[in-house]
């Protein structure tokens, strides 16, 4: 417990292990864990340090959030451990863990970028259609009211001309009956 006592004394991690532990919805346990095995490993006391990061390991696994960057962590902390501890193999272990979690951890990023661009690009291309779409409806709706004027001033100038007709037919019946009565 004395080793507590000097890992929140010194490095004061309490209150950012808890804010880190509420912000990122992490286990508190999982992170002390894991930032005693870190100190340890600074005080070269590397069973203890192995024991630590082995037990934010366990708890690591079953995390479901952000279990790709806790193990990360984990797994490369531990490698730095059995480096300096001098356990060449487990360090190259612990080292292509971290390396598998880390690959991981960027294609889920890149994925999710992949992603929204893929969204933008989608709702982009959407938009420009819906624009295309408005502007069209707008094309037709401006011929289809040219062409109902047209049909209006048709329509009107055939009634005048018709009219004018009449007028004219009328005109020309009153000319020839005032002929016949002035011929009588």
């Amino acid at each position: 417990m004395n080793i507590l006592k000097i890992y929140f004394k010194d490095i004061k991690w309490s209150s950012v292990i808890y804010q880190n532990s509420q912000r990122q919805k992490k286990s508190p346990a999982n992170l002390i864990a894991y930032r005693i095995g870190e100190l340890y490993e600074r005080q070269g006391q590397y069973k203890k340090a192995i024991e630590y990061i082995d037990k934010a390991l366990e708890k690591a696994e079953t995390s479901k959030y952000k279990r790709s960057l806790l193990l990360g962590d984990v797994y490369r902390t531990e490698a730095w451990i059995h480096y300096d501890y001098g356990r060449y193999q487990y360090a190259f272990e612990s080292l292509d863990d971290y390396q598998y979690y880390w690959e991981k951890l960027i294609n889920e990023q890149n994925s999710r970028v992949v992603h929204k661009l893929e969204a933008r690009y989608q709702n982009e291309k959407k938009k420009k259609e819906i624009e295309l779409l408005n502007k069209e409806k707008a094309l037709s709706t401006l011929a289809l009211k040219a062409s109902r004027q047209r049909n209006t001033f048709l329509i009107f100038g055939l009634i005048i001309a018709g009219l004018f007709i009449l007028i004219i037919i009328n005109r020309y019946q009153f000319i020839r009956k005032q002929k016949k009565i002035i011929e009588k």
